[in-house]
């Protein structure tokens, strides 16, 4: 599907250019230079989703956004965005956002993991590449332990590479460990007011690895200076595979959250998720393995 992505970048293009009226097929198809019929073929195929749906949702997260950037009228946006009516734009945007606009309005933090930028280049060249695992494997994980060090982080200050360089040469520190795997596990705090968190999003941040079931926690575990334990609950997992750079980590996620979560209807649990490396990871290199592992609810 490489050869196509030429083709689907001036389909995006078109379909951005004409947010504000209704999906047509044959115009889209006409700007990637195919037939109606083998546009949506190609299209399903590379994203996972028909291209009628992809801009539905384009057109809504538009909306949304200005929403959220605008004291506009809910009315006047709903026509900006090629709908007939408020009535149509509401039960659309309820069904994609689960809440209807005003809600969104006021709220949208929990509702924000839906938005659907558009398709770029590197989006299309990582949906396309071997390295990505476009379905994952359902696990459900007993509760466990971790230790580690932490750290508060945020969008405008990204302190995990730090971390990392601070806890790698002390792994051999933590007593019971279940093997060398590492672990970065990210808790976000979804029920927290927007307006009071800001435009950051701040979370916490672990650097760790897991300790063996039969390992002591808490006062009876004798923790490295500036260590401390983290416990997860048990939950159910959809497991993704991620080989290559962890620069490129971000497509994958993108992957995750803005294509397999809508496209399956699929829920994300209000638990930490977190990033997994084996024993016998070879550093951040071309191929190596990373798993991610989003808690879903069952």
């Amino acid at each position: 599907m490489r050869d196509h992505i030429e083709e689907l970048l001036r389909a995006v293009g078109y379909i951005e250019a004409h947010l504000d009226g209704p999906f047509h097929l044959a115009g889209t198809a006409r700007a990637a230079g195919m037939s109606a019929f083998h546009f949506s073929r190609v299209f399903a195929c590379v994203t996972g989703e028909p291209v009628s749906e992809y801009a539905r949702k384009r057109r809504l997260t538009r909306a949304a956004d200005r929403l959220l950037s605008s004291g506009d009228a809910v009315i006047d946006i709903a026509l900006d965005s090629g709908f007939d009516s408020q009535e149509a734009f509401t039960r659309a945007f309820r069904r994609w956002y689960g809440v209807p606009p005003a809600r969104f309005r006021r709220r949208a933090l929990p509702y924000m993991l839906r938005d659907r930028p558009p398709l770029t280049r590197k989006e299309l060249e990582a949906l396309t590449r071997e390295g990505l695992s476009l379905e994952p494997r359902l696990e459900t994980r007993g509760g466990s332990a971790f230790a580690g060090l932490s750290c508060i982080n945020s969008a405008g200050q990204n302190r995990i590479p730090r971390l990392w360089s601070a806890f790698l040469p002390r792994m051999a520190e933590i007593e019971g460990a279940a093997d060398r795997s590492t672990y970065g596990v990210y808790v976000y705090d979804f029920s927290a007011d927007r307006e009071a968190m800001g435009e950051d999003f701040p979370f916490h941040y672990f650097a760790a690895m897991e300790l063996k079931p039969a390992a002591p926690t808490g006062a009876a575990l004798s923790l490295p200076f500036g260590m401390e334990v983290l416990r997860l609950e048990a939950a159910d997992y959809a497991v993704f595979e991620h080989r290559g750079l962890l620069r490129d980590l971000g497509l994958t996620y993108r992957y995750i959250y803005k294509t397999w979560f809508p496209r399956q209807g699929a829920e994300l649990a209000p638990s930490p998720f977190f990033e997994r490396r084996g024993p016998d990871y070879p550093g951040d290199m071309p191929g190596a393995l990373t798993e991610i592992w989003i808690p879903i609810r069952a």
